[in-house]
Parts: C-alpha cells; structure tokens; sequence
C-alpha cells in the first residue's frame, strides 16, 4: 500500500510537467470545451496502460529468466532514470507550442491523446526502469498489476484532467518559464531519488 501511494505521488508530480501532451490536452479543452479535453485525457491514460503493461509483463519475464542476473537491468534502470532526471535539471528550452487548428471531434480528441502517447519511444524505457523501484516483478500477480494500473490512471487522469478544467488559464501556466523550471527540477530530483533507490535495492 505504501508503494502504491509513493507511485501515485511520483506519477502525479511526472504528469504535471508541462509537456506536448499536457499542451495538447489543454489546446482541445480551451478549444472545443472540457468534454475534448477530458477524451484527450482519456485517450493518454489508455496510452499509458498500454505501455505499463508492455514493461510490466517484458520485465516480469525477462526476471525469471535471468534470476539473479536481473539485476544488471535494474543497475540499468536506475542510471537510465538518474540521467534523465539530471538532465530535466539543465533543460531550459522553450516547451513546444500547439496551433488553434486542431480537430475537436470526440474519436479524433482521443486518439490524438493515444498517438501521442503510444508515440513517444522514451515512455516504455521510463517506465522500465522506473516500476522496479515500486513493484517486485519477479513476484507480481494480475490483481498486482490492476492496482498498479489503477494507480497509474488515477494519477496521470487526475493531473491532466486538472490542465482541462483550467483551460486557457492553464495555457498561460504551461508557458510560464520560471514555473516549468521549478516543475521540471522537482521532478528531475524524483527521477534521480528513485534511480538511487534501484540501486541499493538491486
């Protein structure tokens, strides 16, 4: 219980990064209303259970095959998350911007959300190093695995879901320079901490 509550904090802090899906789901809910906004939401958390199910059941095999070896993927795990929290520290960037014209109907809302999601070729890497910190993989059961993704979709559905509701007010948050920095630091120090963790647990 205490790991799924560390999860959710964690996740919760990741997903409010300012970040293109966070942009998109704000863009649809200040366009066509908080309904789009939700499905994009939607479409995201879909997204992410799919990935999560991928690095849970990839891992949970590639443990019992290797034993006690598994734990050169967890020494690997941890450097992969310590290096990207480090670099959310130096990011400064400017965060990309998205455009008036997007498509506001509900199938298209939440597919641009799953695309976009199941996309991004760091996500199944972020999670593959960063659930061993959480969950035992050589041990994880289907009710495990439900309450991992039940925890997941609270966390990330809850945060984006938020960005909706704010709409046009939230779009002038996420380009705010000082408060993406400070998101971004809070959670490159939280990538980096359970990096650490991978390692003494390994």
């Amino acid at each position: 219980m205490t790991n799924l509550l560390a999860l959710f904090i964690a996740m919760a802090i990741l997903s409010a990064i300012p970040s293109v899906s966070v942009l998109l789901v704000v863009a649809h809910a200040s366009v066509a209303g908080f309904k789009q906004g939700l499905l994009t939401t939607l479409g995201i958390v879909v997204g992410d259970l799919c990935l999560i199910s991928v690095a849970v059941y990839g891992l949970s095999a590639i443990a019992l095959t290797l034993g006690s070896e598994f734990t050169w993927v967890r020494y690997l795990g941890g450097i992969y998350l310590i290096g990207l929290g480090a670099s959310l520290w130096k990011k400064k960037a400017p965060l990309p911007k998205l455009g008036k014209d997007i498509n506001t109907q509900g199938l298209a809302s939440f597919c641009s959300g799953l695309f976009l999601t199941l996309a991004d070729q760091k996500a199944i890497l972020f999670y593959v190093g960063f659930l061993p910190a959480y969950i035992n993989l050589t041990q994880v059961s289907p009710l495990d695995t439900l309450l991992l993704m039940a925890t997941a979709a609270l966390a990330v559905g809850s945060v984006k879901l938020i960005y909706a509701y704010l709409g046009n007010k939230a779009q002038q948050l996420c380009q705010n320079s000082q408060f993406t920095q400070v998101l971004q630091r809070i959670a490159g120090s939280l990538m980096i901490a359970t990096g650490v963790v991978l390692f003494f647990k390994a």
